[in-house]
């Protein structure tokens, strides 16, 4: 069972409105398409008529800790998936799956155990038992 979810943000640094403009921009096209987009793109959806202003915006995301880019690689950017920590209740022979690590509980008697768990925001986990 979990009981609390708790929303770590410690790793980014706050963006400016454009800055967030371009990282949403991007978010979606990454999400519907499956694809990031160029820099044109991102120019031509956000009215940046400069490739180099858009691509200080990347810079910027990337500083920031939103987004990775691979050099000189057209549609390389990737996000960055936010870390989640979970507060999960484990019963003896209940065990959970974390991105393929599992944890058990053997042996404790009739208690629970309390975890605390940090994983990546697009790992899902799930609780057998």
């Amino acid at each position: 069972m979990i009981t609390k979810m708790v929303e770590e943000k410690q790793e980014r640094q706050k963006l400016t409105d454009r800055q967030k403009a371009v990282y949403e921009f991007v978010r979606k096209e990454i999400s519907e398409n499956r694809l990031a987009p160029t820099v044109r793109n991102i120019g031509d959806a956000l009215g940046i008529k400069s490739p180099n202003g858009v691509m200080c915006h990347l810079k910027a995301l990337e500083r920031k800790g939103w987004i990775t880019r691979g050099e000189n690689a057209a549609r390389s950017i990737k996000l960055v998936p936010e870390k989640r920590t979970e507060i999960v209740q484990l019963t003896p022979g209940q065990s959970l799956n974390v991105g393929g690590v599992m944890v058990g509980v053997v042996g404790v008697g009739e208690g629970e155990v309390n975890l605390e768990v940090v994983f990546q925001d697009n790992q899902d986990f799930s609780i057998d038992g």
